[in-house]
């Protein structure tokens, strides 16, 4: 068995697993402690708490606090970067030469430092960042918040150079390629969750979209999706789950009769995403991943998806895309019920083409 020691640094506490980018997290440290190796977990606190468990993830934690100051939002480097560049972090990663995996764009403050004397240092790009920061920009209403994030997609892309040479591993093939024309060495690297198989479920009778719906970009999904029922309502329930939605879009889902499940448990979203009729993969910006593509998808159940949300992916063909000129209720009816052969094939193509076997010959690469 492997016991080689390997650094994560992880831009936010990575326990519990209750949100897109941090269930990657997550896992990926799992994959890597399952496989033998001794996992140091190094992860920046700021609001979710240090009591939660991590033995099933790594041998040693360490939290940092992340102050969100004022001053560094006028520093040259990105907020997300200056602002978990912490000495008392550099300091600790300096006592070993282990092998350091960056979480994030957000992490890579140090990245010169570690790397100098041929440290093994590789970097989890979830996305291309100063894209998805642009992408928000356009997206955001509030002023104050529209001017940060632009600021901080420039700071993004000026930062990018200095991760030139770095190892990537990307979720996307669209992202592999983007980081290969700057001089980087990228891997494509799905995303990784709970994916152990779960029996079929029978249908509940609803179609379901879920988020976290503190995000502007899953917000703006929900308002498009209610848009649409009132275009032409769908001939099932709808339940939209998630994050701490405001008031505001909870009097907008239930005024349309629709459901809504605010801050549901690991249990109840599980139970949620295999028992929908179908999935609403709904999102109009070409930026990154979803992890909930790889759930619904893993659910077996049918999936109606923009192509924006599957951009660089090899997952259009498992879905039936909706383009906003037709009715998104017709794009739903459309989408059938698959038999148990073509379930199969979808599983299959998915445990072969992603998932912890390509993470770790990924990590087995990087490290030979």
């Amino acid at each position: 068995m492997n016991h080689q020691r390997i650094h994560i640094v992880a831009f936010d506490i990575p326990s519990p697993p209750d949100y897109g980018g941090i269930i990657d997290v997550y896992y990926r440290a799992k994959a890597l402690k399952d496989a033998g190796y001794y996992v140091v977990m190094h992860c920046f606190e700021y609001g979710r708490g240090r009591n939660n468990p991590t033995d099933e993830i790594a041998d040693e934690v360490f939290y940092y606090d992340r102050p969100k100051r004022l001053i560094d939002a006028f520093s040259s480097l990105p907020f997300i970067v200056k602002s978990r560049n912490n000495p008392e972090l550099l300091k600790r990663l300096r006592e070993d030469n282990d092998p350091v995996l960056l979480e994030g764009q957000h992490c890579t403050g140090f990245y010169r430092e570690l790397s100098a004397n041929g440290r093994k240092v590789a970097i989890r790009m979830h996305n291309v960042e100063w894209h998805y920061y642009n992408l928000l920009s356009q997206r955001e209403p509030k002023l104050s918040r529209k001017i940060f994030f632009r600021r901080e997609a420039r700071k993004l892309m000026h930062h990018e150079p200095a991760l030139y040479g770095a190892t990537m591993f990307c979720v996307t093939t669209a992202d592999v390629d983007y980081y290969q024309q700057l001089g980087m060495h990228s891997m494509l690297t799905p995303s990784l969750y709970n994916a152990d198989p779960q029996p079929y479920q029978e249908n509940g009778g609803f179609v379901l979209f879920q988020g976290n719906l503190t995000i502007s970009e899953n917000v703006e999904a929900v308002q498009a999706i209610l848009n649409e029922w009132d275009r032409k309502p769908f001939t099932l329930p709808l339940v939209i789950a998630g994050k701490d939605p405001s008031p505001e879009l909870k009097e907008q889902v239930e005024s349309r009769g629709a459901q809504l499940v605010a801050n549901p448990s690991n249990e109840e979203m599980n139970r949620l995403i295999h028992t929908a009729n179908a999935h609403l993969l709904i999102s109009f910006q070409p930026a990154g991943l979803k992890l909930k593509v790889l759930m619904a998808l893993n659910s077996q159940k049918p999936c109606v998806a923009t192509p924006e949300i599957l951009f660089g992916t090899e997952f259009p063909q498992f879905c039936t895309l909706w383009k906003k000129e037709e009715p998104l209720a017709d794009a739903i009816a459309s989408s059938r019920e698959h038999t148990p052969e073509e379930r199969q094939l979808r599983l299959d193509w998915m445990a072969a083409n992603g998932g912890k076997g390509v993470f770790l010959r990924n990590v087995k690469n990087w490290l030979s």
